[in-house]
């Protein structure tokens, strides 16, 4: 319900094709602190309703061309917190069990009715809509609050599984994926390749720059594994400090070496401004393909001795580990 809505003065509908009956029930009502609707044309009460316009409303059951029961029925979907109130003469239990099962009706009214027990019947009609309207409030509160609680989640899970500087993966999230794709391979030995790679000379970028010019370095190397690798497929990590990880699912060295080398060209041609001119930089990469029966700590420190080799035969290039002897 709208907060207009639930603000506006409270209204009851009458409905009854007899206009006798519709003055009797308008008389009986005219005290009561709420709005009464009165309407002899159940088809014309039927456009009369809308959420949150009526807490309640008192239908004739015989009348033509749509019965009481057909009316509630239909009100009760286009505004189910309407409270609905059959007035009938032949409350036989026909009647009953067709009013309760097609228009879930709360209340009966039998004719003639005594003054009393008519105003208790909508006291308590009323009472029903404000018990529905506070839970249907309640509830959007709920869906609200869940709502909050579940963007919180995802933020809170996108803090712990990625890096702030870079937003690739971090490292812990690394160790958990390195994991999941050696069961994998042990499931269905499809071949996956580790990269690992360094920034060439970074104490030399922080020294000569600045640390501000330095995480320029480390975020452009992020952007450029993100453009060269496959979506959904290969995932990038800040391993730490100015390295890198990338875990190539699906692919074996030969594969991943054509991947390495067009990083390698990609971050060669990039730069970063820094004291009015363009800074230039190199990776150092070593790759390896994950080997039958390897254990995580033997594979890094396979990929990790690639890489230190690229170093030492003069940087800026991919150094490919052997595969493991079977």
């Amino acid at each position: 319900m709208s907060a207009a809505a639930s603000a506006a003065p409270l209204a009851i509908l009458i409905v009854d094709d007899d206009p006798i009956v519709l003055r009797a029930l308008q008389r009986e009502l005219r005290d009561q602190p709420l709005r009464v609707d009165a309407e002899s044309d159940p088809l014309a009460a039927l456009d009369r309703i809308q959420p949150g316009r009526y807490a309640v409303i008192v239908s004739d059951q015989q009348m033509p061309g749509l019965s009481g029961i057909e009316l509630l029925a239909r009100v009760r979907s286009l505004s189910p917190d309407t409270v609905r109130v059959l007035l009938t003469g032949n409350a036989d239990m026909e009647t009953t069990v067709r009013a309760i099962n097609e228009g879930e009706i709360h209340r009966f009214i039998q004719k003639p009715w005594e003054r009393k027990d008519l105003l208790r019947h909508v006291a308590l009609a009323l009472e029903r809509h404000e018990e529905l309207r506070q839970r249907k409030s309640l509830s959007e509160l709920l869906l609200a609050r869940n709502d909050e609680l579940a963007g919180l989640n995802a933020d809170l899970r996108r803090m712990t599984q990625h890096d702030s500087l870079t937003a690739l993966f971090n490292r812990g999230e690394f160790d958990r994926q390195l994991q999941r794709q050696i069961k994998l391979f042990r499931r269905d030995r499809q071949p996956f390749s580790l990269l690992m790679g360094d920034i060439d000379d970074f104490k030399r970028i922080n020294d000569a720059h600045g640390h501000p010019a330095g995480d320029e370095v480390i975020r452009t190397v992020a952007a450029m594994l993100r453009r060269a690798l496959r979506d959904e497929v290969d995932s990038a990590f800040r391993y730490g400090g100015e390295e890198f990880a990338v875990l190539m699912r699906n692919t074996t060295s030969a594969n991943g070496s054509i991947a390495a080398e067009r990083i390698l060209t990609m971050i060669r041609n990039a730069g970063v401004p820094a004291a009015g001119a363009t800074l230039k930089f190199t990776v150092s990469l070593g790759l390896g393909q994950y080997g039958a029966d390897e254990t995580a700590q033997a594979l890094l420190d396979r990929v990790d001795g690639a890489l230190y080799q690229a170093k030492r035969e003069g940087k800026d290039r991919l150094h490919v580990a052997q595969l493991p002897p079977p």
